[in-house]
């Protein structure tokens, strides 16, 4: 498989607004809004310039602003790293994909992924979610962690096809 032959992200998302602050004790946290034309399973949070899909637990409107609880987030500590980060939406059309683009992700399963910083073995990917915008590898590391982890063809530094070997160079934080 050729990085080419992956799929790209998708170019337009719906604007929500920065995050605004943590909300409660369980690493909720606030948005100005969520529309309704927006999927909400995931909600996409820029962290280094780069559009990272978090799964959706549970939206609550609060009198006009959106209390949103995030997967792996739960902790006041947690959600206040995200505060001021821009948050989006993807809007339901960009969900529409073809079964032959689904088949470039199928062959990376299998394949052992490795931190490209500092060459940590993050695990092997165990399947991946094409349904949203961004496609997500779940990784599964030896002490059984899943990583949900977005495809983005400019974290990848290098695709060992011979090996299966995925190098990513990851945003601080993402893994926790």
């Amino acid at each position: 498989m050729k990085l080419t032959d992956l799929r790209a992200l998708p170019e337009h998302y719906i604007a929500l607004g920065p995050i605004l602050k943590p909300y409660g004790t369980t690493g909720d946290f606030i948005v100005d809004s969520f529309p309704e034309t927006a999927l909400d399973d995931f909600i996409f949070i820029e962290i280094e310039g780069i559009k990272v899909p978090f799964e959706i637990e549970e939206l609550v409107d609060r009198s006009g602003q959106v209390v949103v609880k995030i997967s792996g987030v739960d902790d006041v500590e947690t959600a206040e790293r995200y505060r001021g980060c821009p948050a989006f939406a993807a809007p339901g059309e960009q969900h529409d994909q073809t079964q032959d683009e689904s088949r470039d992700y199928r062959s990376l399963l299998g394949w052992r992924v490795y931190s490209a910083g500092d060459d940590a073995y993050l695990g092997v990917v165990e399947r991946y979610d094409d349904s949203t915008a961004n496609v997500l590898l779940s990784v599964r590391s030896d002490d059984g962690t899943e990583h949900l982890l977005p495809w983005v063809a400019e974290w990848v530094v290098a695709l060992d096809e011979e090996h299966h070997i995925l190098r990513l160079t990851l945003p601080e934080g993402l893994l926790g």
